[in-house]
């Protein structure tokens, strides 16, 4: 019986992530010693042939934190319809104190970049990629505001 048949877009996705994961961490040698699990549980979580085996989030959140990329949350984040932005760790002063006027920034460029791009009715692959640009660069600054939020002492 052929498994991979049984096999969603999602699962399609979340398997080639975790893969492209093991992989960042150095191969399942390594990423056996920064999780729970061994060399080839890690090679079943991403083995399209194993369709009912997925990776826990406790295996992909070591991984992920251990090797500081994150495939498998962003995959998850686009699957839900949302986008996965990790706040830069720092002082909660410097970052708000800089944070917040960089927004403000931010923001007027993309406004400017976006009035400019629709002055014509369509958008060209170089304004599509400052687009992308301007409104990653304000959500980061924006996740850095809240992640000091999160972290303030009440």
């Amino acid at each position: 019986m052929d498994t991979r048949k049984n096999l969603t877009p999602e699962g399609v996705l979340f398997k080639s992530r975790f893969g492209d994961l093991v992989e960042r961490c150095g191969g399942v040698k390594r990423a056996e010693l920064l999780t729970r699990v061994g060399q080839r549980v890690l090679y079943d979580y991403y083995n399209p042939e194993r369709c009912e085996t997925f990776a826990p989030l406790d295996v992909v959140s070591h991984l992920e934190k251990a090797c500081g990329v994150y495939p498998v949350t962003e995959a998850m984040c686009f699957n839900a319809g949302g986008y996965f932005v990790r706040p830069r760790q720092g002082d909660p002063r410097r970052v708000i104190g800089n944070v917040m006027p960089s927004v403000g920034k931010n923001v007027g460029d993309l406004l400017r970049d976006a009035f400019a791009a629709a002055e014509d009715g369509k958008l060209t692959d170089a304004e599509i990629a400052q687009l992308r640009d301007d409104i990653v660069r304000t959500m980061t600054d924006l996740a850095d505001a809240l992640g000091v939020l999160d972290r303030a002492e009440l």
